[in-house]
């Protein structure tokens, strides 16, 4: 049997240097589970999202779980159009990366997508992210992810319109 993906994940980190902590707990799937359910601070969650470019490769963008993705910012940081972006299905993140949706981060061993961390979230000093299962979590430095991942970094929150509650 295959090692599990947190294990590719921590080993693959491992082998790069890199300083990590890989922590267990209850299953959580979405942000709002992980907030409610997680003792790390909410500011500091990474989500990520996985696309895929038309006719390109996979992407996945990082950004603060309270945060939404501006997917013309993305755009612009891949030097893609909008209408050429689409997000993945749950069907298709396990297909493309054999990891449940919940289980989903910036670093998938295994995969050649491109790796973009929103500004906000590489200025944290510790991130917590998805590490290939809903029963584990990721605390890394964003440099560190930046690092191993060769992720690009630019800005991909989207700038909340008068009246809309941030987080």
């Amino acid at each position: 049997m295959p090692p599990a993906m947190h294990e590719r994940i921590a080993a693959r980190l491992t082998e790069a240097g890199a300083s990590f902590t890989l922590h267990e707990h209850p299953p959580v799937r979405t942000v709002e589970e992980a907030r409610a359910a997680l003792p790390f601070p909410y500011d500091s969650f990474l989500k990520t999202v996985a696309l895929r470019i038309k006719d390109g490769p996979l992407v996945l963008a990082a950004l603060r779980g309270g945060d939404r993705l501006d997917y013309r910012a993305l755009a612009a940081a891949l030097g893609v159009r909008r209408a050429d972006l689409r997000p993945l299905s749950p069907q298709e993140v396990r297909q493309a990366f054999g990891v449940e949706p919940g289980g989903v981060g910036p670093l998938l061993p295994g995969t050649n997508a491109r790796v973009v961390i929103d500004q906000a979230g590489a200025a944290l000093p510790a991130v917590y992210c998805g590490a290939g299962h809903p029963e584990r979590t990721l605390e890394i430095a964003p440099h560190e992810l930046v690092r191993v991942t060769a992720a690009g970094v630019a800005p991909l929150a989207a700038v909340p319109q008068e009246g809309e509650r941030e987080g």
